[in-house]
């Protein structure tokens, strides 16, 4: 199968459109390199992270060490975000390695151990991963401490296997690292937005969360979020009114600069929009008090939505863009003032090692703290849309897909698969299910209490609507018509209303089997499940049909 190159909103099916929009409810891009600083035991790069570097430095012989300065920063220079952030974790894995192997210089002996290590599985296999990837750049830059030997051991040995597959979390099974459940879903949400009106938890972090949880987006996304990128008129990617517009975090062939992919634009309804207008106006306040002077709207809308979280940190982050920006009318966009993608991912984080304060949720599935992570929110949200029918290439572009076979571990849900069989098949087991217990009759004169106009059952109270009659003189308090349906005390009449009934009973359960959606109120129970109401009103429906046939031929 080919790649499926971005899908073009307007190409896709309208009512898929319609879902996606009520599933929703950086014109800047400045390059450059990314600045590495190395101090001490740590490596810091801006606007990214820091890794520590306490191994390198104790191990590793100065004349290398030197050279491995000099490829870091040469990486660094490629502008690439992508780059950029792999650099941290490359760091990180050589660190690892010199921590295992205790060398003073990279041989082909002690990766050839560290290989085995990985690839036995004593160690993590990304390690090996990180540190090939790092030492054939070291060796492709020329500068000193990779030799020949290294780097022709490097492209001949395979990286060992990660422990699972990629996909293995979207499948898998555990309650604490796949998709929300309903129900952990909406105790979330809802936990987000009753932290905020107490004042439990912050503007900035709470509008972190519910852009996680409505949208989906990878944390550097959100991290990389402008003021600008919150739209209220015009139209971009078919999307037009208030929406937001996220800067693509994988592109192909957009050179992986800073916001240098195509855009992601969903809607943005009321609530969020509300909270993001608090946001913009706070942002601007912080930035203005750490460059000292007023901000004009142009240059606002190009400043980042998220803040840091000190007014030290903020004048760090302008002293650092001053020191990197080559033209002042840039300074306001430059990707030094935004927060990291670590940063977001600590406020999305909260569990076994997540930090972040707020109400605690209990799993329905474990008894314990619900882990929570962007990516939990990213699988569900697509499991959502997936579960509601929506098509491949409309969830690729939901998701700003380049390849449409990354959506595969998203559709091998075997729950799903049983629910539209149980669907298919419920129907016909319906009547051997005995969903309706009652009583059909003719009209109202065969019931039993005939001349007891109270044992009529309506629909809306209403006389015209009158379903059948109730067999009982006793009082019952259920709220009729529905629950008759499956009462052995029920006589429906042939020729009542009955399929009034069942489109008003689809109709709820397809407002309650919708995605719960920011903005459209707070769902603090779970769905009710009307399947069985509904398949005893089709047996009535089936049951009155035959029985009118039958009349019909009786009465000539």
């Amino acid at each position: 199968m080919s790649d499926v190159i971005y899908t073009n909103r307007k190409s896709i099916n309208k009512n898929d459109i319609e879902t996606l929009d009520q599933f929703d409810r950086n014109d800047t891009r400045v390059e450059g390199s990314y600045k590495i600083e190395i101090s001490q035991n740590k490596a810091s790069i801006a606007g990214v992270g820091s890794s520590s570097i306490d191994s390198i430095v104790q191990y590793l012989d100065k004349k290398s060490f030197q050279g491995l300065v000099d490829t870091v920063s040469s990486i660094a220079k490629s502008g690439t975000v992508a780059e950029s952030t792999l650099l941290k974790s490359y760091i990180y894995s050589l660190n690892f390695f010199l921590s295992i192997e205790k060398t003073s210089s990279i041989t082909a002996e002690a990766i050839s151990d560290f290989h085995e290590l990985c690839r036995s599985r004593k160690k993590p296999a990304y390690y090996f991963t990180g540190v090939k990837q790092l030492l054939l750049k070291w060796h492709e830059y020329g500068y000193y401490g990779i030799d020949d030997e290294v780097a022709d051991f490097l492209l001949e040995v395979n990286s060992p296997v990660n422990n699972r597959p990629s996909g293995s979390r979207i499948r898998s099974d555990n309650p604490e690292e796949g998709w929300y459940t309903d129900q952990e879903y909406d105790d979330l949400v809802e936990a987000i937005w009753n932290d905020y009106e107490l004042d439990i938890v912050v503007l900035q972090k709470t509008l972190a969360l519910l852009l996680g949880a409505q949208y989906g987006r990878r944390p550097i996304q959100i991290a990389h979020l402008k003021v600008g990128d919150i739209r209220e008129s015009g139209e971009a990617c078919g999307v037009s009114g208030k929406r937001i517009e996220f800067p693509s975090a994988k592109n192909r062939n957009t050179g992986g600069g800073f916001r240098s992919g195509k855009l992601e634009v969903h809607p943005l309804g009321d609530e969020l929009w509300k909270l993001c207008q608090l946001q913009i106006k706070q942002s601007q306040s912080i930035w203005e008090e750490a460059f000292q002077s007023e901000i004009t709207s142009k240059n606002v809308s190009k400043l980042p939505l998220f803040h840091m979280n000190t007014k030290h940190s903020s004048k760090k982050r302008v002293e650092l863009a001053y020191k990197n920006s080559s033209q002042t009318d840039t300074i306001y966009a430059s990707r030094y003032l935004h927060v990291s993608s670590h940063d977001i991912c600590g406020v999305l984080t909260r569990g076994s090692r997540g930090r972040r304060f707020g109400t605690r949720i209990v799993s329905e599935r474990t008894g314990k703290q619900l882990i929570e992570n962007a990516y939990r929110f990213r699988f569900t949200r697509v499991r959502q849309l997936a579960r509601l029918g929506v098509p491949r290439i409309t969830l690729q572009y939901w998701m700003g897909h380049e390849d449409i076979k990354s959506l595969e571990a998203y559709y091998d849900d075997p729950a799903e698969r049983a629910r539209v069989l149980d669907e298919t098949i419920n129907p016909l087991l319906a009547p051997l299910a005995q969903a309706f217990q009652g009583t059909l009759i003719n009209s109202e004169a065969d019931a039993i209490r005939a001349n007891d106009p109270s044992s009529r059952i309506r629909l809306d109270g209403k006389k015209a609507l009158s379903v059948g009659s109730c067999g009982e003189h006793g009082f019952c308090s259920a709220s009729v018509p529905i629950p008759c349906y499956r009462c052995s005390k029920f006589q429906p009449w042939v020729y009542g209303p009955h399929t009034e009934v069942l489109e008003r009973l689809l109709e709820r359960q397809r407002l309650e089997n919708e995605a719960p959606l920011i903005g459209q109120g707070r769902r603090l129970l779970i769905p009710v499940q009307l399947k069985k109401e509904i398949n005893a009103v089709r047996v009535v429906i089936e049951s009155c049909e035959k029985r009118k046939i039958e009349l019909e031929q009786i009465n000539g």
